[in-house]
């Protein structure tokens, strides 16, 4: 829509070096609301991606569970390349994840996960891929676990395990009928994806 469009504009012209200061200084501008709308809009910037990634056959399962403090987004896609998580001195190299792993398909998609990144005080990566999983972890944006092989894995797949930063955001839970609606929409449109809310399809 025009406002994604807005959005994935001006995300493109901020630069790798500045996103997270970017992103902090004006968090309104980039989730809307400080509260549990705005909590929910990050975990959005994880959904959205996989979503379009299943009208590619890319991704035939979203699985979204939620805590207290964090939540965590899954999907059965293809994996990450370990390029792709390189951390720089300044946190994801390029802040590139949904570019490659999604094939940068809609404008500003790569950046997702850097404003994600910028809002939460800790981000858990792990991906499937080639039989390998490997992880990530990182911290107020900066890598603290990089490329760490955790052991064989059968499916491919990736997930990512949020801690949004509550000195950003007045609570850390993201609205849970926003949520649905999101989800129950998602399903409808494409009947074929998987869509779980802690636990629990969707189904008509």
């Amino acid at each position: 829509g025009d406002d994604n469009d807005i959005e994935a504009k001006g995300l493109s012209q901020i630069s790798q070096r500045s996103l997270p200061d970017e992103v902090r200084g004006r968090p309104g501008v980039f989730v809307g609301d400080l509260g549990s709308g705005g909590v929910a809009q990050l975990v959005a910037q994880l959904v959205d991606p996989a979503l379009d990634a299943h009208l590619s056959g890319e991704v035939s399962r979203i699985e979204l569970d939620i805590e207290d403090d964090h939540f965590c987004v899954r999907d059965d896609g293809p994996g990450l390349a370990a390029q792709d998580l390189s951390p720089t001195a300044h946190g994801v190299r390029g802040l590139g994840v949904a570019a490659t792993r999604f094939g940068g398909r809609r404008p500003g998609l790569h950046l997702s996960l850097g404003l994600v990144n910028s809002l939460s005080r800790r981000v858990e990566i792990e991906t499937c891929r080639h039989g390998t999983k490997r992880r990530w972890v990182f911290e107020h944006s900066r890598a603290v676990v990089t490329n760490e092989n955790v052991g064989s894995c059968r499916a491919s797949g990736t997930s990512v395990r949020v801690w949004p930063d509550p000195a950003v955001f007045r609570v850390t839970r993201p609205d849970h009928v926003e949520l649905e609606q999101r989800l129950l929409g998602a399903h409808r449109v494409r009947p074929s994806l998987t869509v779980l809310l802690d636990g629990a399809r969707f189904a008509d």
